[in-house]
């Protein structure tokens, strides 16, 4: 018998979540998805590329509703 495991609330879901930490976690985000940005333009791997923007799209979609 299979017996799903719980799923982990996201990290912005937690009842103790301070204002630096969340600032921190935006800011390292911001600056990872910066270096992707500009690393894409360089090496020019558009296979990449693509997938990074559909991980985007699925990341920011739900945010917008």
């Amino acid at each position: 018998m299979l017996i799903k495991a719980k799923p982990k609330p996201l990290r912005w879901q937690r009842e103790r979540y301070s204002p630096l930490e969340r600032q921190m976690d935006v800011f390292t985000a911001a600056g990872k998805f910066m270096f992707y940005l500009w690393w894409d333009g360089k090496v020019g791997n558009n296979s990449q590329t693509l997938s990074r923007a559909r991980w985007l799209v699925l990341i920011c979609y739900p945010l917008s509703m």
